[in-house]
């Protein structure tokens, strides 16, 4: 199907790469032309991961983007998904929207075929129906109207976009819908069919839920903080409950999307260990590389720790931006609803950057925390990641035997081999030489009750130099090495 997706920012990008991904022929449409010129040059104008992959599949084949508003009449079906930012207020701000339905609708005034318009971006209930059908309808009476909230976490946007837990579907009318269903052929998923404005409520109750997860946990985690209790293991034991669950309940600084300058520095920590001081704007480029670790202050055990880095993006802002300075002459630039861990009396609060006010008390970082965790190398992940060749590695116990586990083994190898169409015989060659292909190893490894640290590596018969899978960088490994 032929699709226009107006708005090339978070959701619009992965919207368009996705929908190329599924077989439709995409269109994206922005008015920036900077941000034109980056999609069509296989440039993502936000990290997501997945997403250069899918930007350098697809562009040139199926994917573009373009300014020309007028391409869109040569499309069936056109998602609305643009920013609507919050007013001074907290009320929801409909400029962008409004703008882009009447370009659209101008686009639109001279084509006769039935047309479907999506809107994506996340509005208050009766958007659709009340602020962007009329003014589409001012050009062209022959419009479908649907509205398809996105479920999107920032970082895993892709996959949740190919793997969604639901897709909602909001329309005016049966065929509308019918369309917009089809476009998401191929994905495993319930798909809720209603009305516009019912979808709309079911994104606003998703997002607000999620928010009263955190919050509600965060509040947990002070009374747990002046208990003495341990906050993470009170929530592991409430997740397990079917009828909460464990996600989005991990104490931590809130929810938001507030923003730092590209300028500003932060203490990371590679996969090996290294530490090193880098601008975000160095982190942006190389997060999809390398899982760093940033230095951060842990609100619970009250010291600075690091913490894996799960996703930085990228955005264009205009709004106001704060600079806080301390005592000290150390001065950050942030959006104005950027959180801060404050000092309250006799604990931790958060505080957004607009409610900050002189004589504040913030963390400020005086010493590197200790790792008490010996860095790993897993050579078998670092031997893939290099695409070295792996078929001649054997692997074998380090102090158990294949056979102790007979009965849980040997049926997993017998249907390994038959689907590889190895010999009958190979099973019982495993459990009585006591070792196995890397592959085989690979094949059976999520159903093995011998983990990768009780493993040795080695590649020839006789004597042979054993290695072991795991390695730790301790103290007697560096002494080792001098």
């Amino acid at each position: 199907m032929n699709i226009s997706i107006i708005g090339s920012g978070y959701v619009g990008t992965v919207s368009a790469a996705c929908f190329a991904d599924l077989g439709h022929n995409v269109i994206a449409v922005d008015i920036d032309q900077e941000k034109v010129d980056m999609v069509n040059s296989k440039k993502p104008p936000i990290y997501e991961k997945g997403l250069q992959e899918l930007l350098n599949k697809y562009v040139g084949k199926n994917l573009r983007a373009t300014t020309d508003y007028n391409e869109i009449k040569n499309t069936e079906v056109t998602f609305i998904c643009v920013g609507t930012p919050s007013n001074p207020d907290g009320s929801i701000n409909l400029s962008i929207v409004k703008s882009a339905s009447e370009y659209l609708g101008l686009a639109l005034r001279d084509k006769q075929e039935y047309h479907v318009v999506v809107v994506k971006s996340t509005v208050v209930p009766e958007t659709t129906e009340k602020v962007v059908a009329p003014i589409i309808r001012k050009y062209n009476k022959n419009i479908g109207f649907v509205m398809n909230p996105e479920f999107l976490r920032e970082g895993n946007a892709v996959h949740d976009f190919m793997n969604p837990d639901r897709i909602v579907i909001g329309s005016t009318d049966k065929k509308s819908g019918n369309i917009v269903e089809q476009l998401y052929m191929g994905l495993d998923a319930p798909i809720i069919r209603t009305n516009p404005k019912t979808a709309e409520m079911v994104k606003y109750t998703s997002n607000s839920f999620l928010a009263t997860k955190i919050s509600f946990t965060n509040e947990i985690g002070n009374i747990c903080k002046e208990l003495g209790i341990d906050v993470y293991e009170v929530m592991k034991a409430v997740g397990l409950d079917f009828r909460i669950s464990p996600y989005f309940l991990n104490a931590g600084a809130g929810f938001g999307g507030s923003c730092l300058i590209g300028e500003e520095h932060a203490i990371v920590k590679n996969p090996m260990g290294f530490i090193y001081l880098k601008t975000l704007k160095e982190i942006y480029e190389e997060i999809g590389d390398v899982d760093y670790e940033a230095l951060s202050f842990d609100m619970n055990q009250e010291k600075m720790v690091f913490k894996k880095i799960s996703a930085v993006t990228k955005r264009r802002y205009k709004g106001k931006l704060i600079k806080i300075r301390t005592r000290m002459n150390k001065s950050i630039t942030v959006t104005h609803d950027h959180p801060f861990i404050v000092r309250d009396e006799n604990q931790f609060k958060i505080k957004l950057a607009s409610e900050l006010k002189k004589g504040d008390m913030v963390p400020v970082f005086l010493n590197m925390p200790i790792n008490d965790n010996n860095i790993q190398i897993d050579l078998i992940e670092e031997l893939k990641k290099k695409g070295l060749p792996i078929d001649h590695i054997k692997i074998r116990p380090l102090n158990h035997k294949f056979k102790e586990y007979k009965e849980n083994i040997l049926p997993e190898l017998k249907r390994h081999c038959r689907s590889a169409k190895k010999k009958r015989w190979r099973p019982y060659e495993v459990i009585r030489t006591n070792c196995m292909s890397i592959n085989e190893y690979l094949s059976l490894e999520h159903k093995m009750p011998i983990k990768r640290e009780d493993i040795l590596l080695f590649t020839s018969k006789g004597n042979t130099t054993y290695v072991p899978a795991i390695i730790n960088l301790d103290e007697d490994f560096c002494r080792l090495l001098g």
